[in-house]
Parts: structure tokens; C-alpha cells; sequence
């Protein structure tokens, strides 16, 4: 959806928030991650490049080499910008596999990854990983969270889908 935030109006931005909070609702996500720039020249096209890049990178080192081939094995997340003109960053809700949490030790190398990778794509950068708790209260907290922004900024057409890198 490429349209300007103007279009919607107030009272529908809302309400297409509202909605996203519906949709992201029952789905199972383990992880909140946050992914900051720290320096507001960052822009839209310049946000998305460095999170296709960070998603690439985190799948190479958590699914293999041929991590490009094994769709099913990839990381699952929905990236939600937020502060774009002042301190532009990622939201993610993200969805490990039992097994990739597992392996990645109870996820401190998950945090591990994901910190080293961003540092290097974004060296004024910095990252969160949280853990969600697994009730549906803690799920539907984390989704208004990362949901907050897009009733008032214009953020709602820029959200992101791990599938939409598949071609990469």
C-alpha cells in the first residue's frame, strides 16, 4: 500500500490500527525485538535495506548456509517502524521455533546474534531482544505496544513482512 497517511484521516488511522492489533491477536510470537539507529538521517528506503539485511544475516547464522532455500526453517517476524523522523527504529514482533530456541540456548545466542548484527549494519545503532511470555494478556500487550505509532505517524503503509524478502 504506497498512500499518504492524509488519506486515511485520523479516525480511520486509528481504526486501522485497532484492526492490525485484531489481526496480530492470535498469532504466537516469542520474541519482541527492537532495533534502533540512533541517528535521525535514516529514512524509509535506508530502514527497509538495513532490516533486509539484518534478516539475512540472522537466518545465514541461525539456519545454515542454504538458509535462502529453507523457507520453512527462517525466522517468522513483523517489523513496525517507528519515530521516523526523529530516531528511526524497528519494532519486531518474532517468532522462533521451539527447536531454534533450543539450540540458540534459551536464547542469550539469540540475543548475541542479533546484537552483532545490527551493530554491524548500524554501527550507531543499538537493539533490544525481550522475551514474550506465553499468555495471551503479555501477546496482546507487546502487539499495542508495537502498534502504538501508527495512528499518529506515518507508519501504517510502511510495516513489514519476513516474506516479503523471500526473493533475497
Amino acid at each position: 500500500m504506497n498512500c499518504s497517511p492524509k488519506q486515511f484521516g485520523y479516525r480511520n488511522q486509528i481504526s486501522i490500527r485497532d484492526a492490525m492489533r485484531e489481526w496480530l491477536g492470535p498469532m504466537y510470537f516469542t520474541h519482541l525485538v527492537t532495533l534502533t539507529t540512533n541517528d535521525q538521517s535514516f529514512k524509509r528506503e535506508r530502514m527497509k535495506d538495513r532490516l533486509r539485511n539484518w534478516d539475512g544475516r540472522v537466518n545465514r547464522e541461525i539456519v545454515g548456509p542454504k538458509w535462502l532455500k529453507r523457507y520453512d526453517e527462517r525466522i517468522n517476524w513483523i517489523a513496525f517502524p517507528e519515530k521516523a523522523g526523529v530516531n528511526p527504529h524497528w519494532h519486531l514482533l518474532l517468532q522462533l521455533t521451539s527447536d531454534q530456541i533450543r539450540d540458540l540456548g534459551a536464547s542469550n545466542d539469540f540475543n548475541r546474534i542479533v546484537k552483532r548484527t545490527w551493530s554491524k549494519l548500524v554501527p550507531s545503532g543499538s537493539s533490544d531482544v525481550e522475551l514474550i511470555k506465553a499468555s495471551v494478556a503479555d501477546s496482546t500487550t507487546v502487539a499495542d505496544y508495537v502498534t502504538k505509532s501508527l495512528g499518529y505517524e506515518p507508519n501504517i503503509e510502511d510495516f513489514v513482512i519476513f516474506r516479503e524478502f523471500f526473493d533475497t
